[in-house]
């Protein structure tokens, strides 16, 4: 019998272990690359209907197939943003190999050396493998394309859509805080050409800014190992909640919220100068930059000629957990 870990139940089993044959057999645990598991086990574009995994060793090699249920109508979008977070680009594998597959409202994720012959066998079953459909970029200020390329309507099911509030700032204004915060968002880099939802996704990061009423001070958090990676990525994922909802907090591990206490200290010595203006504020950090406060975020843009750097911070406190 092929062995589940199982974190919820699909509503439809498009998948199962009596799919599967010989040289297959039941694995040890395995979670593939960390891509892949962190696709499965972080669900950065928002919670999915359900999801499972099934673990198996192929002639002694293993394999882990991630089976993430949505609702059909929606399958297509979120595949493509899984794609960009694998790295599958055009083809039908990722940056480390790693096969993106669909059937109806269900994506699988193979990954692991046995991925070949898991692949067949998800085909055998109607599965296909899902091949990214990159349009061209959008023309205009950056606000502007991200409004063409992201759904932000009342009723958008757009994985990307909690970067919505960056496309309101010419209507926006900068209000600064009455007394120093320090609070955790989220941070993309978009080359000047390349592929915007791509960008927003490949190059997702984890920032942290402290202001006060006269200077700011806003810095990334890298990480360092496969662990950190892992931490890093629920944090975002926390963030990027926080943006579609409204409502859900922002957690951080305690080790990040015990640094993050005294990161306003240094804003009289390292702070960059914070010039308020009607239509948003500017500083001049490594980059010429603006910020805007709108509907309880605020957005951050640092302009380069390579690119711009996109950042939001939910203004509110981080919880440390």
């Amino acid at each position: 019998m092929i062995a589940f870990a199982l974190s919820a139940v699909l509503a439809v089993a498009p998948f199962t272990a009596a799919d599967v044959r010989a040289p297959c057999q039941a694995g040890a645990v395995y979670v593939g690359t960390l891509h892949a598991s962190l696709a499965y086990d972080v669900d950065l574009f928002g919670p999915p209907k359900s999801k499972t995994r099934l673990t198996l060793n192929c002639a002694g090699d293993p394999v882990v197939v991630y089976l993430i249920e949505f609702n059909a109508k929606d399958v297509a979008k979120y595949a493509d943003a899984y794609g960009e977070q694998l790295g599958t680009d055009s083809g039908a594998y990722g940056r480390d190999g790693d096969a993106l597959l669909i059937k109806a409202g269900t994506l699988a994720i193979v990954s692991g050396p046995a991925r070949a012959f898991l692949k067949t066998a998800l085909e055998k079953k109607g599965f296909t493998a899902h091949r990214l459909k990159a349009g061209p970029r959008a023309r205009g200020a950056i606000e502007e394309q991200l409004a063409a390329t992201i759904d932000c309507s009342a009723t958008s099911t757009d994985p990307l859509r909690s970067w919505c509030v960056a496309t309101r700032v010419k209507l926006a204004a900068f209000k600064a805080p009455t007394q120093a915060s320090t609070h955790v968002g989220i941070s993309a880099f978009v080359p000047a050409d390349a592929d915007l939802r791509e960008s927003l996704i490949q190059g997702l990061a984890l920032s942290v800014v402290a202001i006060d009423a006269n200077k700011i001070l806003l810095q990334s958090i890298a990480p360092e190992n496969d662990q950190d990676s892992r931490d890093v990525m629920r944090i975002v994922s926390s963030v990027s909640n926080r943006l579609r909802t409204s409502t859900s907090p922002v957690e951080v591990d305690a080790a990040l919220g015990k640094d993050l206490d005294g990161m306003s200290n240094s804003l009289p010595t390292k702070g960059n100068a914070l010039k308020v203006g009607p239509t948003g504020a500017t500083f001049k950090g490594p980059k010429p930059s603006r910020a805007w406060l709108i509907e309880g975020v605020y957005v951050m843009f640092e302009e380069s000629p390579e690119g711009i750097s996109i950042s939001l911070f939910p203004a509110v406190p981080y919880v440390a957990k």
